[in-house]
């Protein structure tokens, strides 16, 4: 008799955790149509949701710590900041920055959307790079890229309004003033 309680209760947890998982794959549905229709408003051809869905769980798979659900955040807050959808190539690469910095992707991705309104950092390559260096720059400094990624905005900002080169080395240049600025003085 106990066996059959032990026997049904892990049934029970089996179901209710595939019913979670359900409910997370029914938000990602949700937010890949979202991100389907807003390709649409920015002027551009509407995107498919069925593959906005799979480069999610795609990229999820590839790099650990990610969920399709956060990814499929990530890409909101990117599109609704810039106007713009994520490729799949970019997302993974922020995606890999998020899990390798220990920093959380929506983090990631309101920095690269600052990045590309503010400092014209446009395409998978060089987001990819920029993020990289701020990252690097992280790793070996006082100001890692998880606290940088909430700054971003308004550190791009004014450099881009100190007419800092609007490129990678830019990018590079601001990280190093931002490391300078955790320090409290000139290195």
């Amino acid at each position: 008799m106990a066996a059959v309680g032990a026997a049904g209760a892990a049934g029970m947890a089996g179901v209710a955790m595939i019913g979670g998982m359900t409910a997370q794959s029914m938000e990602v549905d949700e937010m890949a149509r979202r991100i389907a229709i807003n390709s649409r408003l920015a002027g551009g051809k509407m995107l498919d949701a069925r593959t906005i869905r799979q480069n999610m769980y795609e990229a999820a798979g590839e790099m650990p710590g990610q969920t399709a659900k956060g990814l499929a955040e990530a890409t909101l807050a990117f599109q609704g900041a810039t106007g713009q959808v994520l490729d799949v190539s970019t997302l993974k690469s922020l995606a890999t920055v998020a899990s390798g910095a220990g920093a959380e992707i929506q983090d990631v991705a309101e920095a690269a959307a600052a990045l590309s309104n503010n400092m014209d950092i446009k395409g998978a390559e060089d987001m990819a790079d920029a993020l990289s260096v701020l990252a690097i720059q992280g790793a070996q400094g006082q100001f890692e890229l998880k606290d940088m990624a909430s700054l971003m905005g308004r550190i791009s900002a004014a450099a881009a309004g100190a007419n800092v080169d609007k490129s990678v080395r830019g990018v590079a240049q601001v990280g190093a003033l931002a490391q300078i600025a955790r320090k409290g003085g000139a290195p």
